[in-house]
């Protein structure tokens, strides 16, 4: 193991929590030790909150690892793991906080470890400021699977934003490496599909948002499907999907108080439009997730629309950390190619 400490300003970029998931997440695949400072330095409340604290004590589980300021509120930790162990593992936040971020702090160590692992996670499974439960399944995990990664993942209780009380459950089976996966090129055309989900609020809501999809010019929705569910508190999610071969991105929009059913759906179908109408196979969300299994399988590249701020800042984080060069290429217009791993040819 190299005992040597990498230090990591949390401030970079946004300064959110990816900086710090990322830094476990590589800590992790390379068995690196990390020091972390200036946690989520720009957040309204800054430092570790229940979701960051509980995925730092996973990273420090499953690698039989110590951590030094592993506190709530704390703006800085050191990060020492060991080699990765096997088994089964469960970890509860106890709060809405989002488990799909906590799984994708671990997952890419673990797909690429040679032993098995099972992790139930309990917390918030649909919580707005994360991807929900189905982005993970079955965009992330998706392309993992298509990179050579074998593992699943299961949601047994819906967990909504600020309740919480979800639960997901993950499978992991040894792989020895993640194989190089390039997404240029768009192939077929998309077939658009939208389910709402509704836990403890009226009917009417998830009935509102079906109309007002069905009547958006431009997007041909075969069936908008309701899915009352259960969950420890109110909810209401709408989710489209945009499914090519080989690919699926997922749209999401969050009912809130204060903000009419029609605009929840109508923001989805915003976003769904532009997605569809940029021709870029990847989009906005899942760009910047992509980039870390990407370089640790030592090649790839993707085509996304114009790189946010957190793809910027996970692009230039991951090359520090791993030392494979990630680059982002404006192709024409709207769209830019981020590749890893030695110059690929364009086109």
């Amino acid at each position: 193991m190299t005992r040597n400490i990498i230090d990591i300003d949390g401030a970079q970029g946004e300064g959110g929590g990816q900086v710090l998931r990322t830094a476990l997440a590589v800590a992790l695949c390379r068995q690196q030790a990390v020091r972390v400072f200036n946690i989520r330095r720009y957040r309204p409340r800054p430092g570790l909150q229940r979701q960051h604290l509980i995925a730092v004590e996973a990273a420090a589980a499953i690698s039989c690892g110590t951590v030094e300021g592993a506190n709530p509120g704390s703006q800085e930790i050191l990060f020492s793991p060991e080699s990765l162990s096997g088994g089964t593992y469960t970890f509860d936040i106890g709060s809405a906080g989002s488990t799909t971020l906590v799984a994708q702090t671990l997952l890419p160590a673990l797909v690429t470890a040679d032993l098995g692992c099972e992790l139930t996670l309990r917390g918030g499974t649909h919580n707005p400021l994360a991807p929900p439960f189905e982005f993970l399944d079955r965009v992330y995990l998706a392309l993992l699977r298509r990179m050579g990664a074998r593992a699943e993942g299961r949601l047994v209780r819906h967990g909504f934003f600020p309740a919480g009380g979800g639960e997901i459950k993950l499978t992991v089976q040894p792989t020895t490496e993640l194989l190089p996966l390039r997404l240029d090129r768009l192939a077929g055309a998309p077939e658009i599909r939208a389910r709402i989900k509704l836990a403890n609020l009226p009917l009417h809501i998830a009935e509102r948002e079906r109309d007002t999809l069905l009547k958006r010019p431009g997007l041909d929705f075969p069936a908008v499907h309701i899915e009352p569910v259960e969950a420890d508190g109110p909810g209401n999610v709408v989710m489209v999907t945009v499914e090519r071969p080989g690919l699926t991105e997922l749209f999401t929009g969050h009912g809130r108080r204060g903000i009419a059913a029609e605009e929840v759906a109508l923001t989805v179908a915003r976003d769904v439009a532009h997605h569809v109408e940029s021709l870029a196979p990847v989009g906005p969300f899942l760009a910047d997730q992509l980039v870390l299994p990407l370089a640790l399988s030592g090649g790839g590249s993707f085509v996304t629309c114009a790189p946010t701020s957190h793809t910027r800042t996970q692009t230039a984080l991951v090359e520090r950390l791993l030392g494979v060069p990630v680059r982002v290429v404006h192709v024409t217009g709207q769209l830019w190619r981020v590749e890893t791993g030695p110059s690929t040819p364009s086109g």
